[in-house]
């Protein structure tokens, strides 16, 4: 990769360059500690579910 520093937002690659086709997607949790006691609470109280991660594009060049 070109420009190794910067990343490149999820649309640019998957729709608008043709050059790419994204071989795998995997999602990546991260860590709970990311929210604070408040925001579960309140998640808690609204029986909401919440989700926090990443998603790891692995695409080639066609």
């Amino acid at each position: 990769m070109k420009d190794a520093g910067k990343s490149i937002k999820y649309n640019e690659l998957t729709w608008s360059d043709p050059n790419y086709l994204t071989t795998h997607r995997i999602e990546c949790p991260l860590s709970t500690e990311r929210l604070t006691g408040n925001q579960v609470k309140r998640m808690q109280d609204k029986r909401i579910l919440g989700t926090i991660g990443r998603t790891l594009l692995i695409a080639r060049r066609t």
